[in-house]
């Protein structure tokens, strides 16, 4: 059996194939939060018992999945913040002048948008038996938009100036508009100040699709008591990224949230509250709980990553 914590952020470690996602995500999820719930909440899975006393509203999954389906996506229109900033130019004189509406500046289906292209800056070539490609829209020169769309400014910027900026640029730039800059700012605070506004979503990896999730969590406002799942949301990153990361996670938890993670970083299982390890071995040699407790108890065990924090 094992207890999990919540209100805390909980880490989940062993070798692979430990039993580490068919404990969270079989058992936990499957099993408790796949189902209506009252204030206590027991039921039988084929893992066995399993009882929940907890206060939980929701359950969010921020998996590494693409945020967008297709290559008209951006980070800006997932996180709905070019949204807030199509209605800035709307509110121009010009703009207001003309009769032109948010909806005037939206790449995907607003008047403004470049005819030739419909919004997306490229013109796909049909080309028989190899695999699709793009080339730069000769009418618009890649800028999506309509010249008379680009004639508005704000701020000094037209649209396209804007989809151009980096997160960082951007934070800095709508820096007196707080629901926009606050958008912006945690995104920097995930070490992504160096992604575009209007870059392809599909461009992104996996580790960067993630950490849009959380911005755009961390952007909304609180929905009471939610638990955070991530898979191994360190892989790829920088040590400096990792420990923004952590902050975040940190963050969450002091909002009176739950984060239960599946991780291999040392940085994040130090910096947990409350570490399970599942081993001692991958396979049939798994699926036992071999600890649970601190991080800095684990240390002093003869387990797989209690000999790696030692």
């Amino acid at each position: 059996s094992v207890d999990i914590p919540l209100h805390q952020l909980v880490t989940f470690a062993g070798v692979s194939g430990a039993g580490k996602s068919s404990l969270l995500h079989g058992i936990i999820l499957e099993s408790i939060f796949g189902k209506d719930y009252d204030n206590l909440r027991e039921w039988r899975s084929p893992f066995g018992r399993v009882t929940s006393t907890c206060d939980i509203d929701r359950v969010l999954v921020v998996d590494q999945q693409p945020i967008g389906k297709n290559s008209r996506s951006t980070p800006a229109s997932y996180l709905k913040v070019w949204d807030e900033i199509r209605k800035l130019y709307a509110q121009t004189v010009t703009a207001r002048s003309r009769g032109w509406t948010a909806s005037y500046f939206s790449y995907n289906s607003g008047d403004g948008r470049c005819s030739e292209c419909k919004g997306l800056g490229r013109i796909k070539l049909e080309m028989s038996f190899l695999s699709e490609a793009y080339v730069v829209c000769e009418y618009c020169g890649g800028k999506r938009f309509s010249d008379e769309a680009l004639s508005i400014d704000y701020l000094g910027k037209n649209v396209f100036e804007v989809l151009s900026m980096t997160f960082e640029e951007a934070k800095n730039h709508f820096a007196n508009h707080k629901k926009i800059h606050r958008i912006f700012h945690h995104a920097c605070e995930l070490g992504l100040g160096y992604l575009q506004l209007g870059q392809s979503s599909v461009t992104l990896s996996g580790g960067e699709s993630q950490r849009i999730k959380l911005v755009s969590e961390l952007s909304r406002a609180p929905r009471g008591h939610t638990l955070y799942i991530l898979d191994e949301p360190t892989v790829g990153l920088h040590r400096k990224d990792v420990s923004l990361l952590i902050t975040v996670l940190q963050s969450l938890v002091a909002q009176g949230n739950s984060v239960f993670l599946i991780e291999h970083d040392r940085d994040t299982l130090l910096a947990s509250d409350y570490v399970i390890e599942l081993g001692p071995g991958p396979g049939e040699e798994g699926g036992e709980i071999i600890f649970e407790g601190s991080p800095l108890t684990l240390a002093k065990k003869k387990t797989p990553w209690g000999e790696i924090l030692g």
